[in-house]
């Protein structure tokens, strides 16, 4: 994030992600940045799918 966009509060909910380690639409750096956002983050990628697992 740029230094004139604030950053947002992390939202303290048990929140479960899913990602298709191939999507193109969802860049893959944003996933090392999840848990800043969403700490009780319960994440699994799919290995080898795309935009639609």
């Amino acid at each position: 994030m740029s230094q004139d966009t604030p950053t947002p509060e992390p939202i303290h909910l048990p929140t479960c992600v899913r990602w298709a380690d191939h999507d193109p639409t969802f860049d893959p750096a944003w996933i090392d940045r999840l848990p800043e956002f969403f700490p009780d983050l319960d994440f699994a990628p799919f290995p080898g799918v795309g935009h639609f697992p």
